[in-house]
């Protein structure tokens, strides 16, 4: 799933909660591969980051990896589940 930098990040997140809630009804195993542009790590203060993470957890999701897959000299980010 990829999500533009550009594009209405809540109706992304309205699209996302909807496609999660109807594969949690098939009770099957279900993997999210992911770039939805959003760092992960700052989701104690980032809304948008803590609302995406919430939503996982209330699906019973687990983000993985739990650490920045990149990192530079002067930043690291987590943008993957």
């Amino acid at each position: 799933m990829y999500r533009h930098p550009d594009s209405n990040y809540e109706d992304f997140q309205d699209k996302l909660d909807l496609t999660i809630a109807k594969l949690s009804e098939t009770n099957s195993k279900y993997y999210i591969c992911d770039d939805f542009n959003t760092d992960l790590l700052k989701n104690h203060e980032d809304q948008r980051a803590k609302v995406y993470v919430n939503m996982l957890h209330g699906y019973g999701c687990y983000i993985l990896p739990h650490y920045p897959p990149r990192v530079a000299s002067t930043n690291s980010t987590l943008n993957h589940i």
